[in-house]
C-alpha cells in the first residue's frame, strides 16, 4: 500500500510541479528563516490542500472569459505547447509565496513583475492591452482566490470559518499588492463584490473557447492519467458559476452533473489527500533531511559558511550539482573511509562541500570555489589544503602520491557508477545546468568529456573504487556515447 501511495504521490506531484519539483520543494519547505505566513494559517491550510487541484483547474476556466487577460496568454504563453509547464510555474509561485521564505518570496514576485513589463499588445477592436495593467491584476487574483477559496470549502478536510474566510483574502491580498494590484480584496464580501464588478467586462472570445477545448480534450497526459483528470475537470467545471458555462461550451445540465462531480471530486480529492500526505508533516520531514546535513559539516564551527554553501547548493536554477549531489559525494566519502582507504578526513571532507560552491557553467567555478575555500577558512589549518583539494576536480586526475585527492576524485566521479535510473536522471541534471548551451554544441561538448574518461586508463584511483565502481561506470558511458553519436570536438563541460 504504502508503494502504492509513493507512486500516485509522485506521479502527480511531478506533472504538477515539473522534473525540478522536488529541489524546489525542498528549498522552499526547508531553507530556515521568516515567512510572509505563519503554519496553519488560512492560506498554508488552502494553497497545501488536495482541493488545490480542482481550484486550479477552475481558476484557469474562469480566467479566460477576461478578453484581455486571454489575449495575452494566447499571444505570449498558450495553452498549447508548454501547458504543463505553466502550471509548474505557477504551482511554484504559489508554493514560495505561501511558504516560502520572505526572501525567496520576494524574488519570485520580482521575476513575476518583470516578465509582466514584457507583455503587452493590441486587441482586435484596436484598444491596448498590458500584463501590468491593475485591472487585469486584479481580475487573475479574485479569479484564482474566489476558485481555490471555493474549491477548499467543498472539498478540503474541515471548511474554513467565516472569520478564516476573511483572513484568508486577507493574506492573498499581501501577495497581490506586491504584484502590483493596488486594491485587492481584503474580506469574502469585498471578493464576491469584486466578482460581481467584472461581470460588463466578460466574455467567452474564441480564443477562451479554443484554451477551454483544449484543457478539456487534449491534456496532454497519459492515456492512463487522463480518466482522473477528467473526473477533476468535471469536478472543476461543477463549480463553474452558471454565467458561464454556455459561453465556454461547459456542461448546460447543472443539477445532474454538478451532483455527479461533486461526489466525484469529493473521491477524486481524498484520494489525492491519501497519496500526498503520507507524511503528515512535509516540512518536517524537508527540514530533518536539511538538519542531517548540517550534522555532516566537519568543523565545530565556521557555521555561517556552512549555511552560505547550502544556500548555494540549494539555489532552484542549479540541475545537478545541487544538495543531492553533495549528500551523494558526503556518502561516498564514508564508503570509501569504511573500507579502509585512508585520507585526512577533515580538509577532504571540507573540500567536498566546497568543490561545487560555486557552479554556473562557466570553466573557472572550480578556481572560483577553491578561491572561497580559502577566503572562508583563511582562519583554520585548513585553507591551502581544502583550495588545492577542489582543484583537483577540475580534471580528476590527482598525482599517484596524493590520498586525499584520490579520494575527492572518486567520490565525485561515483556517479558516473551509479544504477541506469539514477544515471539518467544524472545526465538530465547537467543538461539543465547547461540550459544556455545549444542542444547540439552541448551533445559535442558532453560526448568530448565522456570521450576523454572513456579513454583514460582507470576512470578511480583508489583500489575500491575501481573494482566496485569502475565495470558499472564503463557501461554507462559506452551507453551515453552511443546514444549521443556525435564526434568529440565541442565546447568541453564539467561534471
Amino acid at each position: 500500500m504504502a508503494s502504492i501511495r509513493g507512486r500516485l504521490s509522485e506521479a502527480l506531484f511531478t506533472r504538477v510541479a515539473g522534473p525540478d519539483g522536488e529541489k524546489h520543494r525542498e528549498r522552499i519547505h526547508g531553507t530556515p528563516g521568516p515567512r510572509w505566513f505563519a503554519p496553519g494559517s488560512p492560506i498554508t491550510r488552502v494553497h497545501g490542500d488536495a482541493a488545490m487541484y480542482v481550484g486550479g483547474i477552475r481558476a484557469v476556466l474562469l480566467q479566460t472569459m477576461q478578453p484581455q487577460a486571454m489575449t495575452a496568454v494566447a499571444e505570449h504563453s498558450g495553452f498549447r505547447g508548454d501547458m504543463w509547464g505553466r502550471l509548474a510555474r505557477t504551482s511554484r509561485f504559489l508554493a514560495v509565496t505561501t511558504f516560502g521564505t520572505a526572501e525567496d518570496a520576494q524574488q519570485a514576485v520580482d521575476v513575476v513583475r518583470s516578465i509582466h513589463d514584457r507583455v503587452s499588445g493590441v486587441m482586435p477592436d484596436g484598444t491596448t492591452y498590458s500584463a501590468n495593467d491593475p485591472r487585469l491584476l486584479e481580475w487573475v487574483h479574485v479569479a484564482e482566490i474566489d476558485s481555490f477559496l471555493l474549491s477548499y470549502q467543498r472539498y478540503g478536510p474541515s471548511p474554513l470559518t467565516p472569520a478564516e474566510c476573511d483572513e484568508y483574502v486577507a493574506q492573498t491580498a499581501v501577495v497581490a499588492r506586491k504584484l502590483g494590484t493596488p486594491h485587492p480584496p481584503t474580506t469574502h464580501a469585498e471578493l464576491t463584490a469584486s466578482i460581481a464588478g467584472f461581470r460588463d467586462e466578460l466574455a467567452a472570445t474564441d480564443h477562451a473557447r479554443d484554451a477551454v477545448s483544449y484543457l478539456i480534450r487534449h491534456p496532454e497526459l497519459p492515456l492512463a492519467a487522463r480518466p482522473a483528470y477528467a473526473v477533476l475537470m468535471a469536478a472543476a467545471i461543477g463549480l463553474m458559476p452558471e454565467w458561464t458555462r454556455e459561453p465556454l461550451g461547459l456542461p448546460m445540465l447543472p443539477v445532474g452533473h454538478d451532483r455527479v462531480a461533486a461526489a466525484l471530486g469529493s473521491v477524486s480529492t481524498k484520494a489525492i489527500r491519501w497519496a500526498t500526505t503520507g507524511d503528515r508533516d512535509l516540512t518536517r520531514t524537508l527540514r530533518a533531511g536539511r538538519e542531517q546535513l548540517l550534522r555532516r559539516w566537519p568543523l565545530p564551527d565556521h557555521l555561517e559558511v556552512r549555511d552560505a554553501l547550502l544556500a548555494a547548493y540549494g539555489d532552484p536554477a542549479r540541475g545537478y550539482h545541487d544538495v543531492r549531489h553533495l549528500a551523494e559525494v558526503l556518502d561516498r566519502l564514508d564508503q570509501l573511509s569504511a573500507a579502509g582507504v585512508a585520507f585526512d578526513a577533515v580538509p577532504v571532507r571540507l573540500a567536498a562541500w566546497f568543490h561545487d560552491g560555486v557552479y554556473d557553467g562557466r570553466p573557472d567555478a572550480e578556481e572560483r570555489s577553491a578561491a572561497w575555500a580559502e577566503r572562508a577558512l583563511a582562519d583554520t589549518a585548513y585553507a591551502a589544503e581544502v583550495g588545492r583539494l577542489v582543484r583537483t576536480t577540475k580534471t580528476h586526475q590527482p598525482a599517484a602520491d596524493d590520498p586525499a585527492g584520490q579520494a575527492l576524485s572518486d567520490a565525485d566521479l561515483a556517479i558516473l557508477a551509479s544504477e541506469r535510473l539514477r544515471y539518467d536522471e544524472y545526465v538530465g541534471g547537467v543538461r539543465r545546468d547547461y540550459a544556455h548551451v545549444s542542444d547540439a554544441d552541448f551533445a559535442a561538448g558532453r560526448a568530448a568529456v565522456l570521450a576523454e574518461l572513456a579513454g583514460r586508463d582507470a576512470l578511480f584511483h583508489t583500489t575500491y573504487a575501481r573494482e566496485r565502481w569502475e565495470p558499472q561506470a564503463r557501461l554507462n558511458l559506452d551507453r551515453e556515447l552511443g546514444r549521443l553519436g556525435v564526434a568529440a570536438g565541442g565546447p568541453s563541460f564539467t561534471m
